[in-house]
């Protein structure tokens, strides 16, 4: 199985999030429609699929994989992108996809689903992945990690925290799951558009 991650020098992270031109954010969204009927119907197959035991390995299957690769290649082709923004949209073409497999999967109601997206798009992406990377203990974003703070665990709660869901073990892990990869998203996104 294909792992998608992006590693971003922290550096980095407070200039990643910059308004990018229409027409980038257009052309990247070229990978996440277009695909023939045999291509749509993997992506089907892997929603479908998509479980807890998928939680805890977000991983593409070969043929998804080939389908995302495929997809890249072609709007590559047709929006003539250089060999940066290729990589970058092809970093960002298998975090886009899981983010929303892996929202629309989670054991929630639709209104708690639109309430984690809404917190999330509210969020400082800057602060959050900050936040996230010390309260996860983790360097996926290019963070150095560190001891969490109470600011941490609160950006967190501010982004996960919603009416009605408990934060158990098994949810939790949906939770820190779909926000690693929808930052991963997001991160792959600015890098294309500051190309």
């Amino acid at each position: 199985m294909t792992s998608v991650r992006i590693l971003l020098p922290a550096a980095l992270l407070a200039t990643a999030f910059s308004a990018a031109p229409a027409a980038a954010e257009e052309n990247l969204d070229c990978v996440a429609g277009g695909f023939s009927d045999t291509q749509q119907e993997v992506i089907r197959a892997f929603r479908e699929a998509y479980d807890f035991d998928s939680v805890r390995n977000p991983s593409a299957t070969p043929e998804l994989a080939a389908v995302i690769r495929e997809r890249v290649r072609q709007c590559a082709v047709e929006h003539g992108w250089s060999e940066e923004a290729t990589a970058a949209a092809a970093q960002y073409a298998g975090p886009a996809l899981f983010a929303d497999v892996i929202l629309q999967a989670m054991p929630i109601e639709p209104l708690q689903k639109f309430e984690l997206l809404t917190n999330y798009e509210e969020a400082d992406r800057v602060a959050l992945i900050e936040a996230f990377s010390a309260v996860a203990g983790t360097s996926a974003f290019g963070v150095t990690p560190r001891e969490a703070t109470d600011a941490d665990r609160a950006m967190v709660d501010s982004v996960v925290r919603v009416d009605g869901v408990p934060l158990e073990f098994e949810f939790g892990a949906w939770l820190g799951t779909w926000l690693t990869t929808s930052l991963n998203r997001d991160l792959a996104a600015s890098r294309f558009e500051a190309l």
